[in-house]
């Protein structure tokens, strides 16, 4: 499997950073709650159903697959977790299912067997609270990188944790895990997990996701005439002259958005710079290329679909776009994959979406990972996905083993603006002829962007087989 992680290079904390008065909750499958907080964002996203009003709320009883047709041998189309409500649109008798079949989205049926009704409305996976960034408080060990480090015990409550009880399950110490709750435990700290996992967190350090987010088009539009560009460097300095060693007008503070003009020229220091046309704060100056990222638009391939989804990764410029057919409408910093590892070129459609779910490396890797309840996955090939990076800060330079990193508030928003839908309620959902995955256009000047797209048939989805947890990259 492909890894799809990058290193992580912000400040982690100790665990006991975090120790409140009292127990606090952080998130679970049914009750999410934030690591980090971010102003109050939108309304929460619900994507507009052609099959009209649900005639029923339900809510399942244990883990249920959704199916492209009444029959359990049909193609995958999604799964719901235990104890989520879904909607029903319409019932059927049918084969294999001693309860009716409901069709629960546009070519999705479930078997209502181990569902009960509900007047819980469906909420979105993942569930976070107000002004989360991610579902899950994430935390690893402190000596993660070092092979010698013994596994991470896991007991199988509260008590056996305080009592140092036989471990139920050993983690392994290079793995990033997600837990739901944090309890201080009379300076010995535990975190739990959302299978009620119990880990003495007095090792272990916490992530603190990335606070960055991109561009709404549409609100803040681009002026006629100038290029969005992000500060990516630490020290990004606007100069007097298209030279580094000319004097300095303004800094621009790291992920800082700015306008450039022109096509740039080529400083004395061989690098091409831009113009930064004057402000409050600064007269005209000059910025250099490497300090910088630029949103250089491309038209989305052809043919363009009325209401089509485009997303575009430039890999040289490590920016991605979201195109609603033939204009900009989100624009944001990604980290492609880095030297050996890179992100492959090509026109591909975004086959399956996760709400969450594990990356992990091959059982043989030589540089192993583990990283558990990674948010907002869009896998477009095979192991490569778009997906929230919490451990790292870094967008704007390259830095996964081959996935496309987002921010978790930028991959919360690509998910929510793309398509195959996932229905609130559900875990994940695969692409099909009735809700085809948005086009994804991975791209690199100078190299070819083979179309490798295949032909979306009538069931498309995947076999249980190979969408099993253990398989998710």
């Amino acid at each position: 499997m492909l890894a799809c992680h990058g290193e992580t290079t912000q400040r982690p904390r100790t665990a006991g950073e975090v120790a409140p008065d009292a127990e606090t909750v952080i998130a679970s499958e049914d009750d999410a709650g934030p690591s980090a907080r971010e102003p109050a964002q939108r309304p929460p996203y619900k994507p507009p159903s052609s099959l009209g009003e649900p005639i029923e709320i339900r809510k399942t009883k244990r883990t249920r697959m959704v199916y492209a047709d009444l029959d359990e041998g049909a193609a995958i189309r999604g799964r719901i977790p235990s104890r989520e409500s879904f909607e029903v649109f319409e019932k059927r008798e049918g084969p294999g299912c001693s309860r009716a079949w409901a069709k629960v989205a546009a070519a999705a049926w479930i078997c209502l067997e181990h569902t009960e009704p509900s007047d819980v409305e469906p909420a979105p996976l993942p569930t976070l609270e107000d002004g989360a960034l991610v579902p899950f408080l994430y935390a690893r060990h402190q000596h993660h990188d070092v092979a010698s480090t013994p596994p991470i015990p896991a007991y199988a409550s509260v008590s056996d944790a305080r009592a140092h009880a036989d471990p139920v399950e050993l983690l392994p110490a290079y793995g990033s895990y997600a837990f739901t709750r944090y309890r201080p435990n009379n300076g010995d700290p535990l975190l739990i997990t959302s299978d009620r996992r119990v880990v003495r967190a007095a090792e272990l350090t916490l992530f603190d996701p990335s606070k960055f987010g991109g561009r709404e088009l549409g609100e803040a539009p681009i002026p006629a005439g100038h290029t969005l560009a992000w500060a990516i460097r630490w020290q990004t300095w606007i100069h007097a002259e298209p030279n580094p060693e000319s004097d300095t007008l303004a800094r621009v503070n790291y992920h800082d958005t700015l306008s450039v003009v022109g096509d740039g020229v080529v400083g004395e220091d061989g690098e091409r710079w831009f113009e930064v046309p004057a402000s409050n704060d600064h007269a005209r100056g000059w910025i250099s290329d490497h300090d910088i990222g630029r949103f250089v638009p491309a038209p989305p391939p052809e043919p363009v679909r009325g209401g089509q989804i485009t997303v575009d990764v430039d890999l040289d410029e490590q920016v991605l776009s979201v195109w609603l057919e033939d204009t900009p409408v989100f624009v944001t910093l990604i980290s492609s994959g880095k030297r050996n590892d890179e992100t492959p070129p090509g026109i591909y459609r975004i086959e399956n979406k996760r709400a969450y779910g594990k990356m992990q490396s091959n059982a043989h890797a030589r540089d192993p990972y583990y990283v558990d309840a990674v948010p907002w996955a869009m896998y477009f090939q095979g192991s490569y996905a778009l997906h929230a990076s919490f451990w790292h800060d870094m967008f704007g330079h390259r830095m996964s083993h081959g996935c496309v990193n987002l921010s978790p508030r930028d991959a919360k928003r690509v998910f929510e603006l793309t398509s195959p839908t996932l229905p609130h309620g559900w875990l994940f959902v695969h692409e099909h002829a009735d809700d085809p995955g948005a086009v994804v256009r991975v791209r690199k000047r100078d190299t070819p962007t083979p179309d490798r797209r295949e032909q979306l048939g009538g069931q498309g989805g995947n076999s249980i087989a190979a969408w099993s947890e253990d398989q998710v990259p």
